[in-house]
């Protein structure tokens, strides 16, 4: 039974790696989960194309969070399921989906490497 990975790339705002890697096994599962506050109208975006190494199974699906908790971070999770041996780089944007021209927040990339 192949367990899956898990990547939880820092909170939007603060000081984080730019850049992740995973190693997987195909068949095996990634879950990336970025961490947003969407009371400031950012959200992460995935920028394609999705590499041919893996399958995206679930996008973006932003978790429940506290309503206790006007303005609480959200987690944004994409999963993925490796497909066939590769290396392969997921990119991610964080800016408000209404303002397409705009720069970006900040940016992350998940270096994936399938064995």
């Amino acid at each position: 039974m192949l367990l899956p990975a898990a990547l939880l790339c820092g909170a939007a705002g603060t000081p984080a790696q730019d850049s992740e890697r995973s190693h997987l096994r195909v068949g095996q599962a990634l879950h990336v989960r970025l961490t947003a506050s969407p009371a400031t109208g950012h959200v992460w975006d995935f920028v394609g194309p999705l590499p041919p190494e893996l399958r995206m199974e679930r996008d973006p699906g932003l978790a429940p969070f506290d309503r206790t908790q006007p303005g609480a971070a959200s987690i944004q999770t994409w999963t993925f399921r490796a497909a066939r041996p590769g290396r392969a780089v997921l990119r991610f944007v964080y800016r408000r989906p209404w303002d397409p021209d705009a720069t970006a927040a900040e940016r992350r990339e998940v270096d994936v490497v399938v064995e």
